[in-house]
C-alpha cells in the first residue's frame, strides 16, 4: 500500500511497523464508493535528540476501483463499538472484556499519544497488539498469534537489553502452568516450558534478522546454543556481551537447561540476566558464571546475535 506518511516539524518518522490490520472490504462512503479501511502503527522520534520513540495508530482508505490511498480517521466499526483498549499492565487475555487496569478510548482519537498496550476487537474474535514501550524503544507483537512485523532498524544490543528489562518490571507472568504468550510464530498460547520461547522473542521483536520461524518454534533451551555454535558461528564460552543469551548446560537438543538474557556485564564478572519462565514468569537475576547453577545446570557458554 503506498501512502502518504504522518509528517510533523516536532516528528521524525522512522519506520513502519505492523502488516495492515482489521481490513473492512465491504464498505461504502456517502457516495456509494467501496473502500477499504487499513491501520497500521508508526514509529517515530520526538525530534528533540532524546532518542526517545514513540507509537502513532495511522488510518487509511483505499478506493476499491482506483486503488488510491489517502489518510482516514480510524472509525472502525466494531460490534462492541469503535473503542481501544490502552492499558499500561499485562497483555490481557483473549476476550473481548479489558482488564480493570484498562481504559476505554476510541481509535480516532486523534491525539497520537505515546502508548503502552493496546487492544482492539475486531469482529467476532479478539485481537490483542501489544505496544512494548521500553524508556524510548518502542516494539509491536501480536500476542498469541505471531509478530505483526520487526523493527529492524533497531537490531542492536541496547534494543535487546530494554526490551529484556521492560518484560522483566512489568514482571509478565503465565495465567496458567506454562500458558503465555511468547510462544508465537505458533497460533494461540503454547503451554510449555519458555524460557527460549522468551529468549527468541526478545531478539526476533528488537530486530536480530537471524530469528526467522524454525528459531522461534525451538523450545528446548540448550538447542538454542546449537545455533550459535553450528550455525552462526557467535558461540563463546568467556566475554559475554549485554544482549547475548545465556546457555546454562552444554548445547544439545534434549530438553532441561535454561536460556537468560545478558543485560549488565558488572567489573567483578558477574552478570545482571533477565530470562523467562522463572518462577512462573520474567525474572531478573545476579548471576556468578563460574558458581550460580540454574535448572541443575551450569553456565555454559554465550550467544552473540548473529549479523
Amino acid at each position: 500500500m503506498s501512502v502518504k506518511e504522518h509528517t510533523d516539524p516536532q516528528t521524525k518518522l522512522l519506520g513502519v511497523i505492523g502488516r495492515d490490520s482489521g481490513v473492512d472490504r465491504a464498505r461504502s462512503d456517502a457516495a456509494g464508493n467501496v473502500y477499504r479501511l487499513t491501520a497500521r502503527i508508526a514509529i517515530e522520534t520526538d525530534g528533540a535528540g532524546s532518542g526517545r520513540f514513540r507509537f502513532r495508530l495511522q488510518c487509511f482508505k483505499t478506493d476499491a476501483a482506483t486503488e488510491q490511498t489517502k489518510a482516514n480517521t480510524c472509525n472502525f466499526h466494531f460490534a462492541t463499538g469503535s473503542n481501544a483498549y490502552w492499558c499500561n499492565s499485562q497483555v490481557p487475555d483473549h476476550t473481548t472484556t479489558p482488564p480493570a487496569v484498562c481504559a476505554g478510548r476510541h481509535l480516532d482519537d486523534g491525539t497520537g499519544s505515546d502508548v503502552l498496550w493496546v487492544g482492539t476487537v475486531w469482529r467476532s474474535m479478539a485481537h490483542q497488539l501489544e505496544l512494548a514501550s521500553v524508556r524510548g524503544f518502542s516494539a509491536t507483537f501480536n500476542a498469541g498469534a505471531g509478530p505483526a512485523g520487526v523493527a529492524h532498524w533497531i537490531a542492536t544490543e541496547n534494543a535487546i537489553v530494554n526490551l529484556a528489562n521492560q518484560q522483566a518490571e512489568n514482571a509478565y507472568a503465565e495465567w496458567s502452568s506454562n500458558c503465555n504468550y511468547y510462544s508465537s510464530p505458533r497460533p494461540g498460547a503454547v503451554c510449555a516450558a519458555w524460557c527460549a520461547m522468551f529468549a527468541t522473542w526478545v531478539w526476533d521483536i528488537a530486530g536480530v534478522p537471524a530469528i526467522d520461524s524454525s528459531v522461534r518454534e525451538t523450545y528446548a533451551a540448550r538447542k538454542l546454543g546449537l545455533y550459535g555454535r553450528d550455525v552462526w558461528g557467535t558461540w563463546h564460552r568467556t566475554a559475554p556481551k549485554r544482549g547475548d543469551w545465556v546457555i546454562w548446560g552444554e548445547p544439545r537438543i534434549s530438553i532441561g537447561g535454561h536460556n537468560d538474557i545478558v543485560v549488565d556485564v558488572r567489573s567483578d564478572g558477574s552478570l545482571d540476566v533477565v530470562g523467562g519462565n522463572v518462577s512462573g514468569k520474567v525474572t531478573k537475576r545476579h548471576v556468578f558464571p563460574g558458581s550460580t547453577t540454574t535448572n541443575g545446570q551450569p553456565l555454559s557458554g554465550y550467544v552473540s546475535p548473529p549479523g
